[in-house]
């Protein structure tokens, strides 16, 4: 249980150090 719990903190740490990714490429 907790193993898919991981995973799916795991995808939005992953979305969110994209989106910092973006916005840094951005200049914001």
């Amino acid at each position: 249980m907790f193993n898919s719990n991981n995973h799916l903190i795991k995808k939005r740490d992953m979305k969110i150090i994209k989106e910092k990714k973006n916005k840094h490429i951005a200049g914001e």
